[in-house]
């Protein structure tokens, strides 16, 4: 599985949040990994969601998160928070 080049909780331009929901309890994540085998996210802007940027949910495969914008716009300079954290791992063995 491979998470690349996508813009999630922004506008098309990522300048701006654009939430994927009302509350954080409801699993309104940029991305949610869960029991998957080996996933690959690179190269997203992850920024304006309720909830957290990336969840890792009972993980214990492989998975590479590298050269993603969480928590701001894509050139980096702007904050753009998620209202939760940036990267929450539950239940997860993986190195981030």
């Amino acid at each position: 599985n491979i998470i690349a080049n996508n813009y999630v909780g922004t506008n098309a331009s990522g300048t701006a949040a654009v939430p994927n929901g009302t509350n954080e309890y409801q699993n309104h994540h940029g991305v949610q990994i869960q029991n998957s085998n080996t996933t690959t996210v690179n190269r997203n802007v992850l920024s304006g969601n309720i909830g957290a940027g990336i969840k890792l949910q009972d993980q214990n495969n492989a998975v590479t998160i590298t050269g993603n914008m969480i928590g701001t716009s894509p050139d980096g300079l702007n904050p753009i928070g998620n209202r939760a954290v940036g990267v929450w791992a539950v239940n997860s063995q993986n190195i981030i």
